[in-house]
């Protein structure tokens, strides 16, 4: 039996229960109002008596058609503003209608006014808060559920916010008490920020589900029956549940009255008789049961027979009664053939008995048993804004590791940072060499930083570290160029303080004050920058981007990111990744998306309606995406909770050439040595760009790339010439008299500073640091990223917008494993007109085999070529891949195959209107 027929079935059970209850007098038990059944007599005790004078049971009128009932307003999807909603209907049935109950949301079922046989009616109730369903169902003139109940989804619009749990409260009866009889009504309130959807009872931590939790307040009141175990503790259990999931209970402990039971129940079936012939699919049982501590259950079953005689059951039901089961009545679904039926009682202490009838059925069916199911044309309904307001663990739980690490926040200009490193290791040993003094007076346990640093020795004096620092904090009053090719020019100047001293004259050359560095930190960060960022392959032509996942992952992941990438060594030691916090404890993203997918009703014919989405994009700025992001729009995206102006903790690092550099210097040819264009295979720009010797040298044409220079000094006896007499800009020739000191060869001064600067690294006052083993790292602390909390949330917008559509691809475009596996479904063409669409290979579906060997719609079962009535090509339909059918305004016959070659039948009544098209659908017996 499908979902739909059980839940039909139980549908049927609980008017009979209702009308059962009324006969009885028990009206307290129930909350429908202005039902008047039967004026039947009450009893005192309906375990013990009969409850009724009349026989209960309740036959199946001689219908000719089926009963529809139609809710007509509101339509389905519908807003309301109001707190009353009014709501109208239409019910038919051939055998007359005795009323029409109608329910909103978890409310019970309540008699709707008609002054005309229930062909017209209409109601005014409350609504809650929300989203809920509005059900109708009709009953007959033998109080029967007549045909399937008409639903319709409402949404009350409400301000209101939904932030705190639930709280339920049980107020009778008293906790711990023993009630008079096994099954005990037990009331209650609760109540909610914006609304209590549901409540669940317990008994004995079992889910005791065989009947709702009544209200009609919304569950501000309840009440439910429960039954008790006789002679022991029964706790009882009750949660409420608002519309997030988040849950209130209360629980009560109530002891069973205790009963000498060692009696099992009495129990008969009444009707049908034993040995009953019958042709029909399914039988009404009725009977009676009793027991003197009281019956809790019955459940009745049917059965095959096997060779033996054996019975073969199927599933029981349970059985309902308006007085204790006294008298009970079920209806079971019976095959054809010799039939067992069992009824079997169950008291309050756990003893049962059992009676059985058998009966044969002459039934003999061609069709299965039509299952009715309403498809709705729903492409006008609002598109759903999808919110999400998500903390860390929230952004975990919605976004994949993949999303994040694709999903690029903003890019990161990394000039400040590099400035913010290279200054702080330019005073890692304090910042004594800015005053005028020959010795820098560098000492390194000053600082943090310095005191890591440590060479062979152990000392930071024979580090190369502290080599580098020597590079940074060079300036024209404490520059040494002891074992250089300008050290005796050096030396002749300070013996004969020519033009003030070495110190005075290279100031005067490079244009520098005496203790201003000889490579600024300006020039050396966008020699970094170009040579190292710039060439590394994760970069965006040096910016760095930053992931979500970046972010989320407190900036660990740049270590690896921006470190060795094939030939390329990195800037950062992937070995020790960098911290930075970017996202405070308080940070919430909230996101805001409409929903493009237009779900439409289908049916899968062997397990009934299910749905089938496709993309249906008018409202942009993308168009054709599942999910519509604007994070332009401040109120669609907000982050907060950013770390105002963020820093890093890193180790960076530089690697050096295995061998010295030499200068290009002596021949005019030198003068066409320059990046890109390298004169020779053993000078610098021959070798990686991002070892220390380029960027040093980089440095250097960064700030005198464009130098001119020129003076004599001893009437013309030494002279220094920079960019003089037709050379380039920067291209230096000292002249001497006699070639005294020994001066330099004509070259480019960044040259000149780079073997200054190869011999500061690799030479201190106590050891020699072997060509190739100078690779400096520097591990420091708090390193200003440049960037401010506004100027992310700034950054992130556009970026975040040009990756909309990705972004609604991994999150939703997987929208297929979540389609039903329809065999068609129900939309409109671009006509307006309704069409039942057979399913396409090209379809997305939540499975990959498409078998279908009869596509297309049938006038006949033998789904012949002649009979098919469906086609690809429909004028006006907007479609011409899938086989379709216009849905006719009168009733309508119809075949179609699945794709196992089940054939099928389909009654489509078009009376509610073809935007609610009812299928009735029945199976091929084989």
């Amino acid at each position: 039996m499908s979902l739909n027929r059980d839940f039909i079935q139980r549908l049927q059970l609980v008017a009979l229960f209702i009308v059962a209850l009324q006969m009885a007098g028990c009206t307290e038990a129930i909350l429908l109002q202005g039902t008047n059944f039967s004026d039947a007599s009450t009893t005192e005790d309906a375990g013990e008596t009969d409850a009724v004078t009349e026989d209960v049971t309740i036959l199946p009128p001689e219908n000719l058609e089926e009963a529809l009932v139609n809710i007509t307003f509101p339509e389905d999807g519908a807003t309301i503003e109001e707190d009353l909603l009014h709501i109208e209907g239409t019910a038919f049935d051939d055998s007359g209608l005795s009323s029409v109950f109608v329910a909103v949301g978890p409310n019970t079922h309540v008699l709707a006014d008609s002054n005309d046989g229930y062909r017209t009616w209409q109601i005014d109730l409350p609504v809650p808060n929300g989203e809920f369903i509005v059900q109708a169902i009709a009953y007959d003139a033998n109080y029967r559920a007549a045909g399937p109940p008409d639903m319709i989804r409402v949404n009350h619009h409400s301000e209101i916010a939904d932030n705190e749990s639930p709280i339920i409260t049980i107020e009778t009866p008293e906790n711990n008490s023993t009630p008079q009889h096994p099954n005990v009504l037990i009331s209650g309130t609760a109540e909610d920020d914006k609304g209590v959807v549901r409540i669940e009872s317990y008994v004995n931590g079992e889910l005791n589900a065989d009947q709702a939790v009544q209200t009609d307040t919304f569950f501000e009141n309840w009440s439910r029956h429960v039954s008790l175990t006789a002679g022991q503790e029964n706790e009882i259990t009750f949660i409420a549940y608002d519309e997030f999931g988040r849950t209130g209970s209360a629980s009560i402990t109530l002891v069973g009255r205790a009963v000498q039971d060692s009696d099992p129940p009495l129990v008969s079936i009444e009707t049908p008789e034993n040995g009953t012939t019958v042709e029909m699919t399914s039988l009404d049982i009725s009977g009676t049961a009793s027991d003197r501590a009281g019956i809790r259950l019955v459940r009745v079953r049917s059965g095959d027979v096997d060779e033996e005689g054996t019975p073969i059951w199927g599933d029981s039901v349970l059985a309902s009664t308006s007085n204790g089961f006294a008298n009970w009545q079920a209806t079971v679904d019976i095959n054809t053939g010799a039939q067992f039926i069992e009824a079997r009682a169950i008291d309050v202490n756990g003893l049962a008995t059992s009676d059985q009838i058998s009966v044969g059925n002459t039934f003999v069916q061609q069709w299965s048993e039509e299952e009715s199911f309403t498809l709705r044309l729903r492409e006008d309904e609002i598109q759903p804004t999808i919110r999400m307001e998500l903390d860390r663990d929230g952004v975990n739980e919605v976004m994949t590791d993949e999303i994040q690490r694709e999903m690029t926040l903003l890019e990161i200009d990394p000039m400040p940072l590099l400035h913010g490193t290279l200054e702080q290791t330019k005073n890692a040993c304090g910042n004594a060499w800015q005053q005028n003094n020959s010795d820098p007076n560098h000492n390194c346990n000053l600082t943090e930083l310095g005191q890591t640093f440590s060479g062979p020795d152990g000392t930071w004096q024979t580090s190369a570290e502290y080599g580098m620092v020597r590079i940074l904090t060079m300036t024209p009053a404490n520059v040494d160029v002891s074992g250089t090719s300008i050290e005796g020019l050096q030396g002749m100047a300070d013996y004969f303080n020519i033009g003030g001293g070495f110190s005075q004259i290279l100031s005067d050359s490079l244009g520098i004050p005496l203790t201003h560095e000889v490579i600024g930190t300006d020039a050396l960060v966008e020699a970094i920058y170009e040579n190292v960022l710039v060439t590394h392959p994760n970069t965006n032509d040096g910016r760095i981007p930053v992931t979500l996942y970046d972010a989320m992952s407190n900036m660990t992941t740049l270590g690896a990111f921006l470190g060795p990438n094939g030939d390329h060594p990195g800037l950062l030691d992937p070995e020790n990744p960098p911290f930075g916090e970017v996202m405070n404890d308080d940070f919430t993203m909230i996101i805001e998306a409409n929903s493009n997918l237009q779900w439409l009703d289908g049916l899968d014919l062997n397990q009934g309606k299910d749905y089938f989405a496709t993309v249906v994009d008018t409202i942009g700025p993308s168009f054709d995406d599942v999910l519509e992001f604007d994070f332009t729009d401040p109120t669609r995206f907000q982050v907060t909770g950013l770390v105002q102006n963020p820093t890093l903790d890193l180790r960076f690092w530089f690697k050096e050439n295995d061998a010295f550099v030499n200068s290009c210097s002596g021949t005019t040819s030198c003068q066409a040595n320059m990046p890109g264009s390298p004169v020779g295979s053993n000078h610098v720009w021959s070798n990686p760009a991002w070892e220390i010797e380029s960027l040093i040298t980089l440095g250097g044409i960064n700030q005198y790339g464009s130098r001119q220079f020129s003076k004599s000094y001893v009437l013309g006896a030494a002279q220094v010439n920079i960019g003089q007499e037709g050379n380039p800009y920067g291209w230096v020739e000292f002249y001497t008299l006699w070639n005294v000191g020994t001066p330099p060869k004509n070259q480019y001064i960044w040259e000149l500073i780079s073997e200054i600067s190869q011999n500061a690294l690799h030479t201190s006052s106590s050891v020699t640091i072997a060509e190739g083993n100078a690779d400096v790292a520097f591990t420091l602390q708090d390193i200003d990223v440049g960037i401010s909390a506004n100027d992310m949330r700034d950054a992130m917008r556009p970026f975040l917008q040009s990756q909309a559509s990705e972004l609604s691809e991994m999150l939703l475009g997987n929208y297929n494993e979540n389609n039903g596996t329809v065999d068609f479904y129900y939309r409109r063409g671009s006509d307006g007109l309704p069409y039942l669409f057979f399913i396409d290979q090209n379809d997305p579906r939540s499975i990959s085999s498409y078998n279908y060997t009869n596509i297309g719609f049938f006038s006949d079962p033998e789904l012949s070529e002649e009979s098919r009535i469906s086609s690809t090509n429909i004028a006006g339909s907007g479609d011409d891949i899938h086989h379709k059918l216009l849905v006719s305004e009168t009733e309508e016959i119809i075949y179609i195959a699945d794709d196992e070659n089940n054939i099928f039948r389909l009654r489509l009544d078009p009376r509610r209107g073809r935007n609610n098209l009812q299928v009735h659908v029945s199976r091929q017996m084989r």
